[in-house]
């Protein structure tokens, strides 16, 4: 099924002929972007830098981070319990993650 425009994949693995490195990369065969030129990485980080941003976390009043359950099932209930003084959040946004 083919994405909507705003939400369509913008980078070098776009390229036509790159559709089995995708699904190689999905499969866990392969890390994606670990063979890009430097130019590629480049592009790479250019495209990203506000990627998240620009679906629509930028307007405060109308963000919505719905992942909690995610967080919870695959991340926070293998942590021992209590309580921890500091964390890393590495791409967050508000602070809801």
């Amino acid at each position: 099924m083919e994405q909507p425009k705003d939400r369509q994949i913008h980078g070098p693995a776009d390229c036509p002929g790159n559709k089995a490195n995708m699904n190689d990369c999905f499969a866990g065969r392969k890390l994606y972007g670990d063979d890009f030129s430097s130019d590629e990485i480049m592009e790479w980080y250019a495209d990203e830098e506000e990627g998240y941003a620009n679906l629509g976390s930028k307007n405060r009043v109308s963000y919505f981070y719905e992942y909690h359950g995610l967080n919870r099932l695959h991340g926070f209930k293998q942590l021992p319990p209590g309580t921890y003084n500091h964390a890393l959040s590495i791409g967050g946004v508000y602070g809801g993650e």
